[in-house]
């Protein structure tokens, strides 16, 4: 193999290295905050969700994705306020995520 095949192949690898470290990053970093605003619900109310929306803007469609399907599954004991907040919050997120799907739908893993 010539070097600079070598060197473009290394190149490649680098550059898939570091967008899975910052897409395990991100992965993470959304956890978190999902945990966060679950614990927060209990104490503070709903309105934790647009508070960490605002706070966390390129996060903040993926959280909502993430709290809608809790609350839709029922793992999430929330009432009627709590699910007009979460539609206030939707409001203030980008419209859609990268691949174009609604901020609450399903989406492929």
């Amino acid at each position: 193999m010539a070097q600079a095949e070598v060197d473009s192949h290394d190149e490649s690898d680098s550059r898939e290295d570091g967008e899975r470290r910052r897409a395990s990053a991100r992965g993470a970093q959304l956890e978190q905050l999902t945990f966060e605003c679950l614990e927060r619900i209990e104490s503070e109310g709903p309105s934790v969700l647009e508070e960490l929306c605002r706070a966390y803007p390129a996060l903040a469609a993926e959280l909502l994705e993430r709290i809608h399907m809790l609350v839709q599954r029922g793992l999430v004991d929330v009432d009627a306020s709590a699910l007009i907040a979460l539609e206030q919050a939707e409001q203030i997120a980008p419209p859609f995520p990268s691949d174009g799907a609604p901020p609450c739908a399903p989406r492929a893993i």
